[in-house]
């Protein structure tokens, strides 16, 4: 609940009864958190092929920012201040820290922010996961965010999480599942070594349809023809082409909604359904052969997961069911960014960008 972001708290109660602060849980102010990712420009400087003089100005630049935290969004107080309901698998810091620092959520490579949505208590039956991320080259999403959220129910981070299995980035590349809409976990009963049974995944990627979808996140301007080609690129890859690609998707996007409650339910879904898991559930096959220009960006790589215990049972769930944009001072109320010029500066980081291909 974001409602009394700016109110002194500890340990979830106000410090001052009575007293709390409201007003910033607003979008453009949670919006704005997501954009401080200057710190990844800094992090890429050395990985690129910029003549040195533009490199240390932009290294001399950032560093500044860095210094000074600048480049982080902070939220104080900290309204997790000393509080003692987080998971005990929470960091020290942000229960001990007076602030809150905050950055683009794409920077733990995984751009999809699919966490909060996992969490069991939830109970959801199904995620629709839009994926706007420019992992390969050519700035189209490769399923390296889904990777990472699979990856991290495996780690200190992932406790209590649960996330059905996908298969490694070059698989998504070679099969093209980048670039069309796959549903993964359709089938609960082979998930069941996990945590918990999951969500289903209605992973819908950007791609190209009638307009080139994958604009730079630094393009800072759009005419009005890019805007109305963008929004109905948006639309004909979330509906197969408007439903010329598959007349039946709508459908079937209704079977993926109600496959959870079926199973629970051991219910008999409609012969509609079973051609439809066959058609868009992931059914385990794995190919990894590496792909040119895919898993190669910096903040946003995909580490290959056990391809064979994903396939493995993904192909089980097939059979049983019927078959990625990435990248102070502090009182009372809460505090967002400094007042720097960061319109010029970004104006400076995209004709970079443009020239050099940075980003």
């Amino acid at each position: 609940d974001v409602k009394y972001l700016g109110t002194n708290v500890t340990n979830g109660k106000p410090v001052n009864k009575g007293q709390c602060i409201a007003g910033f849980d607003n979008t453009g102010f949670i919006t704005a958190t997501s954009s401080t990712l200057f710190n990844q420009f800094l992090l890429r400087l050395n990985s690129t092929d910029l003549p040195s003089f533009i490199a240390n100005l932009a290294t001399d630049f950032l560093e500044d920012l860095s210094d000074n935290s600048d480049d982080i969004a902070i939220y104080a107080p900290n309204p997790f201040k000393e509080a003692n309901f987080l998971q005990k698998n929470a960091t020290s810091s942000i229960i001990e820290s007076e602030y809150l620092f905050l950055v683009d959520g794409g920077e733990d490579n995984q751009n999809i922010p699919l966490v909060p949505l996992l969490q069991k208590e939830r109970e959801l039956d199904v995620i629709f996961a839009l994926d706007n991320s420019a992992d390969t080259d050519d700035y189209w999403p490769d399923g390296a965010s889904l990777v990472n959220t699979y990856q991290r129910q495996f780690g200190s981070q992932g406790l209590n999480l649960s996330f059905p299995y996908v298969p490694d980035v070059n698989t998504f590349v070679n099969l093209g599942l980048n670039k069309k809409p796959t549903f993964f976990g359709c089938d609960a009963r082979n998930l069941t070594d996990l945590e918990y049974i999951p969500p289903l995944i209605v992973y819908i990627p950007n791609s190209r349809h009638s307009f080139n979808g994958n604009q730079s996140t630094f393009k800072m301007s759009y005419s009005d023809s890019e805007r109305l080609g963008m929004i109905k690129n948006g639309f004909e890859a979330a509906t197969m082409g408007n439903f010329t690609d598959d007349s039946d998707f709508l459908g079937c996007v209704g079977c993926a909604i109600i496959r959870r409650k079926q199973q629970n339910l051991n219910a008999t879904l409609p012969s509609e359904c079973s051609q439809c898991f066959t058609n868009y559930c992931w059914n385990g096959t794995i190919d990894s052969r590496s792909v040119s220009g895919v898993g190669n960006d910096d903040y946003s790589s995909s580490a290959s997961l056990s391809a064979s215990a994903a396939a493995a049972s993904a192909s089980a769930s097939a059979s049983a069911s019927g078959s990625s944009t990435h990248k102070k001072n502090a009182g009372n109320a809460l505090v967002n960014y400094s007042n720097l010029n960061t319109n010029t500066f970004i104006g400076v980081l995209s004709v970079i960008s443009a020239v050099f291909g940075l980003i």
